[in-house]
């Protein structure tokens, strides 16, 4: 090879390595700015996938309430101890689920897809979604039930588009499980700040009439607010 070759040859493949850098240069650029976006639109995909739980759980609740005219309760009690029996387990056949022992999945509608506090390791039942079962005096003379608390009549509720059903809720024990945290009771503060956050700060939250509505945390119902209570006035 001549010195002339030897210069050209090197000038090339400078140049070469040159490009080469430039291109990286621009890729990483583009990956700082697409990812965010990017982040953002799963985010986003994981809030709609968790509306769109809430709302067949909201036509199971229908469903259930057309045929028995009641809501379940939260959870029933046998001989002082907790049953199985629980809201979950008493829609789930009309939400599509024959087999409640498959009611812990990730892949089904009691499991919201942004949720990683309620996981099947932790739990051997989790659920991301929690039901109004608290009871507060919120006005004198007036005890707010949720609904529930007790055997609430569907036909009684007074504001089925304002009064809370179920709400995104990371337990405050750290899970929801078969038996316990599938309430939220107004009257305890554990409840109330375990109300989850992973949607973009804030919360889905189910209403009686089957419509969700997305709440930050700062514009969370407190323990008074009457769209817990379905007998407020």
């Amino acid at each position: 090879m001549t010195e002339h070759h030897q210069k050209t040859w090197r000038i090339k493949n400078n140049f070469t390595l040159i490009e080469l850098l430039v291109v990286i240069a621009v890729i990483a650029i583009l990956a700082s700015m697409l990812l965010p976006a990017l982040n953002k639109a799963r985010d986003r995909a994981k809030t709609i996938s968790c509306v769109n739980n809430l709302k067949q759980l909201g036509t199971a609740f229908a469903q259930y309430t057309l045929d028995t005219n009641v809501y379940p309760v939260v959870r029933l009690r046998a001989g002082g101890a907790l049953a199985d029996s629980t809201w979950g387990t008493n829609i789930a056949g009309y939400a599509g689920y024959t087999d409640t022992s498959k009611l812990g999945r990730r892949s089904n509608i009691f499991y919201c897809p942004a949720d990683t506090v309620n996981t099947v390791s932790n739990s051997s039942d989790p659920r991301s979604y929690s039901m109004a079962a608290g009871i507060r005096a919120v006005i004198p003379g007036v005890l707010g039930l949720g609904v529930g608390v007790e055997t609430t009549v569907a036909s009684s509720l007074r504001h089925s588009s304002t009064t809370i059903l179920l709400v995104d809720r990371s337990y405050s024990a750290g899970r929801i499980s078969s038996k316990w945290g599938q309430a939220l009771r107004t009257d305890q503060a554990g409840d109330m700040s375990g109300i989850a956050t992973w949607h973009n700060g804030g919360s889905n939250y189910l209403y009686c009439d089957g419509h969700v509505s997305w709440l930050s945390r700062k514009d969370q119902p407190d323990a008074l607010n009457t769209a817990w209570y379905w007998n407020a006035p």
